[in-house]
């Protein structure tokens, strides 16, 4: 019975731990590209498209390379479509539209699982292409357009697999969705991926300063939030409401349709909506009028412009400042600020002292759970989120409720694994342990030695114990 108790905690660590390897089952590994022998030498001529692709994983540490195969005629990419297996295809279009979207009806009459994206060369091309025709809608999963940048078809392959894995994984991991709500083709062309490499990229420095072995590193890097996107105000009330529990942010234009008419202040409407049923949840919203950076302000949400040069800085900020990727930020109500913590140990060590005026602040303000989210600690976030100040009797209570949880995530994180030696502490911890030899004499040597002789089994069991836990 004492072993079946030992097998049965040990599994149930096991499994907890290859929760990461539940998440992200889907991956696009084959891609079926159609484009003409001239749009092919095109996108060839600033270098192999494959090689591009490998060196924008290569940069993200994206571990799961997809190939491309070409096909350069309509009757030549359906024989090899028939052949093949795929992942995704991507149909490009230059100045034509109806051959690949009889191409796409075709492909989607065969398997209509296999995602299809309709890529158009240029701004001037898509200008003659309308995104209300009934074979676009019917047979297109999403169009692009590439305008020569080569980072797009990273993006478009991250859309197609967030949106295949973001149901199992928010269920699996309670995996965080990032909502982006823009009708533009032109501009999420460009958008997305970059929102992609800034996620993938605070993610990785996350999980970069934890002190865990390299194959749990690459692990959890799949729970990096998905991102979702939606091009109307039905399509962005859509995902709101099936994803609000993971919901980790939401990015949205001003100007864009309600059911199938233009709203000038459709972003308003939707983040107002937002704000009624999640009010500390972070917003930014995007416009090319500034005039609407005020009332943006006014709402609770932060603002860009999107025709700045220097977007993706300001997503890195607004990742780091307001989702609670970057160093925790300790400040008293009138914002001055005490400390930083970069690091789990730094921020434990500053919930210990800070004044209780601060700690309240940030309990009050949710910052605690928001920090935690980011580092993939959903479970306890959840918790310090659920129990405000509020519920506890005296402020050194909401410390120690604090300080236990994070006893907890430190436990979590090391059972099952030798822990990690760091150097830092050697050299303090030398001198202490040079005295304590000292004070050890022979005396005490002798009646260690006589007890562990008494209790040899004790001494096997804790051994299993900590070998298996």
């Amino acid at each position: 019975m004492y072993f079946d108790d030992l097998v049965e905690v040990y599994h149930k660590e096991r499994r907890e731990r290859d929760m990461f390897h539940d998440l992200m089952r889907y991956r696009v590994r084959e891609i079926l590209l159609v484009a003409s022998l001239y749009d092919s030498f095109v996108l060839e001529q600033d270098g192999a498209l494959s090689e591009q692709i490998y060196g924008e994983f290569f940069n993200l540490n994206l571990t799961t390379i997809p190939r491309v195969t070409c096909a350069y005629t309509p009757e030549s990419a359906k024989e090899m479509f028939r052949q093949g297996k795929y992942d995704m295809v991507i149909l490009m279009a230059a100045l034509d539209f109806d051959g690949p979207l009889e191409l796409a009806e075709a492909i989607k009459s065969h398997n209509p699982d296999v995602p299809v994206l309709l890529l158009a060369m240029n701004n001037a091309s898509l200008a003659d292409l309308d995104l209300n025709r009934p074979e676009c809608k019917a047979y297109i999963d999403k169009v692009f357009v590439w305008n020569g940048y080569s980072k797009l078809f990273v993006g478009m392959i991250k859309y197609i697999e967030d949106l295949h894995n973001v149901e199992s994984d928010t269920q699996t991991g309670l995996v965080q969705v990032v909502i982006l709500v823009e009708d533009s083709v032109r501009y999420y062309s460009r958008f997305l991926p970059r929102l992609f490499s800034v996620v993938m990229t605070q993610t990785k420095l996350l999980v970069e300063d934890e002190r865990s072995v390299e194959k749990n590193k690459i692990l959890r890097m799949r729970w990096r939030p998905k991102i979702l996107h939606a091009m109307n105000y039905e399509e962005a009330m859509e995902l709101f409401n099936r994803y609000e529990p993971f919901l980790l942010t939401v990015i949205s234009d001003i100007r864009y349709p309600v059911n199938g008419v233009e709203e000038p202040e459709a972003g308003f409407k939707f983040i107002e909506a937002v704000k009624a049923r999640k009010p500390e949840l972070p917003v930014l919203m995007q416009s090319s009028e500034t005039e609407n950076r005020a009332r943006a302000h006014a709402m609770g949400a932060e603002f860009a412009d999107k025709n700045s040069n220097t977007m993706v800085h300001e997503l890195t900020t607004f990742f780091r400042t307001h989702l609670g990727f970057g160093p925790f930020v300790f400040r008293m109500p009138d914002g001055r600020e005490l400390a930083r913590a970069e690091k789990m140990s730094e921020f434990e060590a500053q919930i210990k002292i800070i004044p209780n005026e601060s700690l309240l602040y940030h309990a009050k303000a949710n910052h605690f759970s928001t920090w935690l989210l980011a580092r993939g600690e959903e479970r306890f976030a959840k918790i310090v989120r659920a129990l405000g100040p509020d519920d506890f009797e005296t402020i050194d209570a909401l410390r120690a409720f604090l300080m236990d949880s994070l006893d907890r995530i430190h436990e979590d994180k090391t059972r099952g694994s030798i822990p990690f030696l760091d150097s830092s502490l050697i050299e303090g911890q030398q001198h202490h342990r040079r005295q304590q030899a000292e004070e050890f004499n022979f005396s005490h040597k002798n009646l260690l030695k006589t007890l562990f002789a008494k209790n040899a089994q004790k001494r096997i069991d804790t051994f299993l114990c900590l070998y298996i836990l």
